[in-house]
């Protein structure tokens, strides 16, 4: 009697790193080691200070989970976050 041997399948390893990492609360300034390099222009960079601002935490706010925001406010943020920080008030 033949008896066959079980071939091993070669796993193919990931290139890309799909670890979690949550990082709603951590300070720019943790994240990024030469804050100069950090264009405030750039949309990222002006979400987060607009979810960083006390003041907008009625019409703007991050998720419980803490991997979204969600806008709680539609006219204030029309009315008030994007005139201040943006060159438009259009929220479609």
């Amino acid at each position: 009697p033949t008896t066959e041997v079980p071939l091993k399948k070669k796993v193919k390893k990931s290139l890309v790193d799909h670890t979690y990492r949550d990082y709603s609360r951590a300070a720019l300034s943790d994240l990024i080691e030469d804050e100069r390099e950090v264009n405030e222009e750039l949309f990222p960079h002006k979400l987060h200070a607009i979810l960083s601002t006390p003041e907008y935490a009625r019409i703007i706010a991050w998720m419980p989970h803490g991997r979204a925001w969600h806008v709680t406010n539609r006219a204030a943020f029309v009315s008030i976050v994007l005139p201040t920080h943006f060159n438009h008030s259009n929220f479609e």
